[in-house]
Protein backbone atom coordinates (compact mmCIF):
# COMPACT_ATOMS: atom_id res chain seq x y z
CA UNK A 1 0.00 0.00 0.00
CA UNK A 2 0.93 3.42 -0.75
CA UNK A 3 2.65 5.48 2.54
CA UNK A 4 0.48 8.10 3.95
CA UNK A 5 0.92 11.76 2.07
CA UNK A 6 2.65 13.17 5.13
CA UNK A 7 5.13 10.07 5.41
CA UNK A 8 5.48 10.35 1.64
CA UNK A 9 6.26 14.13 1.33
CA UNK A 10 8.94 13.10 4.23
CA UNK A 11 10.57 10.39 2.40
CA UNK A 12 10.98 12.83 -1.13
CA UNK A 13 13.01 15.02 1.01
CA UNK A 14 15.04 17.43 -0.92
CA UNK A 15 13.66 15.83 -3.84
CA UNK A 16 11.43 19.00 -4.01
CA UNK A 17 9.38 17.69 -7.10
CA UNK A 18 8.86 14.55 -6.32
CA UNK A 19 7.49 16.07 -3.09
CA UNK A 20 4.87 18.39 -5.15
CA UNK A 21 3.70 15.71 -7.70
CA UNK A 22 3.17 13.49 -4.41
CA UNK A 23 0.68 16.40 -2.96
CA UNK A 24 -0.86 17.22 -6.73
CA UNK A 25 -2.09 13.55 -6.25
CA UNK A 26 -4.43 14.85 -3.97
CA UNK A 27 -5.41 18.39 -5.35
CA UNK A 28 -6.06 17.44 -9.38
CA UNK A 29 -8.95 16.03 -9.99
CA UNK A 30 -9.73 14.10 -13.59
CA UNK A 31 -11.02 16.19 -16.40
CA UNK A 32 -9.59 19.24 -14.94
CA UNK A 33 -7.67 21.91 -16.66
CA UNK A 34 -3.97 22.10 -14.88
CA UNK A 35 -1.28 24.71 -15.63
CA UNK A 36 2.61 24.01 -15.81
CA UNK A 37 3.99 27.76 -15.73
CA UNK A 38 7.69 26.88 -15.96
CA UNK A 39 7.69 23.66 -18.37
CA UNK A 40 11.58 23.25 -18.09
CA UNK A 41 12.56 19.82 -19.10
CA UNK A 42 8.53 18.39 -19.02
CA UNK A 43 8.56 16.29 -16.05
CA UNK A 44 6.03 18.75 -14.03
CA UNK A 45 4.12 19.01 -17.49
CA UNK A 46 3.67 14.98 -18.18
CA UNK A 47 2.47 14.35 -14.76
CA UNK A 48 0.07 17.11 -14.26
CA UNK A 49 -1.11 15.63 -17.34
CA UNK A 50 -1.03 12.12 -16.55
CA UNK A 51 -3.05 13.23 -13.13
CA UNK A 52 -5.64 15.44 -15.46
CA UNK A 53 -6.26 12.39 -17.75
CA UNK A 54 -7.58 12.01 -21.31
CA UNK A 55 -10.79 14.44 -20.13
CA UNK A 56 -8.60 17.24 -18.81
CA UNK A 57 -6.58 19.68 -20.34
CA UNK A 58 -2.42 21.16 -19.70
CA UNK A 59 -1.00 24.53 -20.72
CA UNK A 60 2.51 24.35 -20.72
CA UNK A 61 4.35 27.57 -20.25
CA UNK A 62 8.16 28.42 -21.13
CA UNK A 63 9.72 31.47 -22.65
CA UNK A 64 12.98 29.03 -23.69
CA UNK A 65 11.91 27.29 -26.76
CA UNK A 66 14.50 24.54 -25.68
CA UNK A 67 12.16 23.84 -22.29
CA UNK A 68 9.26 23.77 -25.22
CA UNK A 69 11.12 21.33 -27.22
CA UNK A 70 12.39 19.14 -24.01
CA UNK A 71 8.67 18.86 -22.71
CA UNK A 72 6.97 17.92 -26.09
CA UNK A 73 9.55 15.47 -26.28
CA UNK A 74 8.80 13.99 -22.92
CA UNK A 75 5.12 14.54 -23.40
CA UNK A 76 5.91 11.65 -26.69
CA UNK A 77 8.31 9.29 -24.94
CA UNK A 78 4.70 8.86 -21.92
CA UNK A 79 2.66 8.56 -24.76
CA UNK A 80 4.56 5.55 -26.39
CA UNK A 81 4.98 3.92 -23.08
CA UNK A 82 1.03 3.80 -23.63
CA UNK A 83 0.16 6.39 -20.46
CA UNK A 84 -2.93 8.27 -20.62
CA UNK A 85 -2.17 11.77 -20.59
CA UNK A 86 -4.38 14.83 -21.26
CA UNK A 87 -3.60 17.22 -23.73
CA UNK A 88 -1.11 19.90 -23.65
CA UNK A 89 -0.92 23.41 -25.26
CA UNK A 90 2.51 24.55 -25.57
CA UNK A 91 3.06 28.49 -25.01
CA UNK A 92 5.93 30.16 -25.97
CA UNK A 93 5.57 33.26 -23.48
CA UNK A 94 6.24 34.74 -20.03
CA UNK A 95 4.58 33.61 -17.17
CA UNK A 96 3.57 36.84 -16.07
CA UNK A 97 1.06 36.71 -18.96
CA UNK A 98 -1.09 33.93 -17.03
CA UNK A 99 -4.48 35.98 -17.24
CA UNK A 100 -3.84 36.22 -21.31
CA UNK A 101 -2.92 33.25 -21.71
CA UNK A 102 -5.67 31.69 -19.66
CA UNK A 103 -8.04 33.56 -21.76
CA UNK A 104 -6.41 32.06 -24.91
CA UNK A 105 -6.16 28.47 -24.09
CA UNK A 106 -8.03 27.67 -21.15
CA UNK A 107 -11.28 27.67 -23.01
CA UNK A 108 -13.53 29.44 -20.31
CA UNK A 109 -11.91 27.00 -17.23
CA UNK A 110 -10.84 27.79 -14.03
CA UNK A 111 -7.66 25.69 -13.44
CA UNK A 112 -7.36 23.03 -10.53
CA UNK A 113 -3.43 23.73 -10.43
CA UNK A 114 -0.76 26.06 -11.11
CA UNK A 115 2.68 24.86 -10.87
CA UNK A 116 5.81 26.73 -10.80
CA UNK A 117 9.48 25.29 -10.84
CA UNK A 118 11.59 28.28 -10.73
CA UNK A 119 15.23 28.72 -11.29
CA UNK A 120 16.63 27.79 -14.33
CA UNK A 121 16.47 24.63 -17.12
CA UNK A 122 19.10 22.09 -15.62
CA UNK A 123 21.40 20.14 -17.65
CA UNK A 124 24.68 20.78 -18.15
CA UNK A 125 24.37 22.14 -22.04
CA UNK A 126 22.01 24.61 -20.68
CA UNK A 127 24.71 26.55 -18.41
CA UNK A 128 25.75 28.86 -20.85
CA UNK A 129 21.94 30.21 -20.83
CA UNK A 130 20.90 30.14 -17.11
CA UNK A 131 21.55 33.75 -16.56
CA UNK A 132 19.23 34.57 -19.65
CA UNK A 133 16.80 31.63 -18.75
CA UNK A 134 16.49 31.99 -15.15
CA UNK A 135 12.68 32.73 -13.88
CA UNK A 136 12.50 36.20 -12.30
CA UNK A 137 11.31 37.20 -8.85
CA UNK A 138 8.67 40.37 -10.80
CA UNK A 139 7.13 38.24 -13.12
CA UNK A 140 6.91 35.21 -10.59
CA UNK A 141 5.11 37.70 -8.89
CA UNK A 142 2.74 38.57 -11.60
CA UNK A 143 2.62 34.93 -12.38
CA UNK A 144 1.64 34.03 -8.94
CA UNK A 145 -0.97 36.80 -8.63
CA UNK A 146 -2.64 36.01 -11.53
CA UNK A 147 -2.83 32.71 -10.62
CA UNK A 148 -4.71 33.10 -7.50
CA UNK A 149 -7.04 35.17 -9.64
CA UNK A 150 -7.49 32.92 -12.05
CA UNK A 151 -7.63 29.44 -9.74
CA UNK A 152 -10.96 27.35 -9.43
CA UNK A 153 -12.46 27.42 -6.01
CA UNK A 154 -10.56 24.09 -4.34
CA UNK A 155 -7.42 24.54 -6.59
CA UNK A 156 -4.02 25.21 -5.96
CA UNK A 157 -0.92 26.52 -6.53
CA UNK A 158 2.63 24.92 -6.35
CA UNK A 159 6.59 26.52 -5.91
CA UNK A 160 9.44 24.59 -5.89
CA UNK A 161 12.20 27.42 -5.25
CA UNK A 162 15.21 26.84 -5.66
CA UNK A 163 17.83 28.95 -3.50
CA UNK A 164 21.19 27.41 -4.13
CA UNK A 165 21.87 29.78 -7.15
CA UNK A 166 22.75 33.55 -7.52
CA UNK A 167 18.88 35.38 -7.45
CA UNK A 168 17.27 31.79 -6.14
CA UNK A 169 17.56 33.20 -2.27
CA UNK A 170 15.32 36.35 -3.40
CA UNK A 171 12.73 35.07 -5.89
CA UNK A 172 11.90 32.05 -3.08
CA UNK A 173 11.28 35.07 -0.45
CA UNK A 174 9.21 37.46 -3.30
CA UNK A 175 7.30 34.18 -4.26
CA UNK A 176 6.66 33.68 -0.50
CA UNK A 177 5.71 36.60 0.33
CA UNK A 178 2.97 36.90 -2.65
CA UNK A 179 1.63 33.67 -1.53
CA UNK A 180 1.82 34.97 2.05
CA UNK A 181 -0.15 37.72 1.72
CA UNK A 182 -3.24 35.85 0.56
CA UNK A 183 -6.34 36.41 2.88
CA UNK A 184 -6.21 33.37 5.51
CA UNK A 185 -10.05 33.39 5.32
CA UNK A 186 -9.84 32.30 1.65
CA UNK A 187 -6.75 30.56 1.79
CA UNK A 188 -4.49 27.92 3.39
CA UNK A 189 -0.93 28.12 2.46
CA UNK A 190 2.34 26.49 4.13
CA UNK A 191 5.65 25.72 3.29
CA UNK A 192 8.15 22.95 3.56
CA UNK A 193 11.77 23.30 3.62
CA UNK A 194 14.04 21.18 5.16
CA UNK A 195 15.69 22.91 8.18
CA UNK A 196 18.98 20.81 8.39
CA UNK A 197 19.84 21.58 4.10
CA UNK A 198 19.22 25.45 4.39
CA UNK A 199 19.95 25.21 0.72
CA UNK A 200 17.83 22.54 -0.36
CA UNK A 201 14.79 23.54 -2.78
CA UNK A 202 11.48 24.31 -0.88
CA UNK A 203 8.26 23.59 -1.60
CA UNK A 204 5.19 26.09 -1.23
CA UNK A 205 1.30 25.34 -1.23
CA UNK A 206 -1.45 27.80 -1.49
CA UNK A 207 -5.07 25.72 -1.40
CA UNK A 208 -8.08 27.87 -1.93
CA UNK A 209 -10.77 27.14 -0.06
CA UNK A 210 -13.91 25.82 -2.18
Amino acid sequence: TSPPPLIALLRAGARTTAAAHVAWASLVPLGSLCVDATAGLGGDTVELARLAGPGGAVISIDTDAAALEATAAAVDAERRRGVALAPVTAVSGCHSRLDAILAEHGGGRAPALVSFNLGFLPGEANAPRREATATQPATTVAALRAAAVALAPGGAISVASYVGHNGGETEAEAAAAALGALPAGEWTVVEARLLNRPSAPRLTLAWRKG
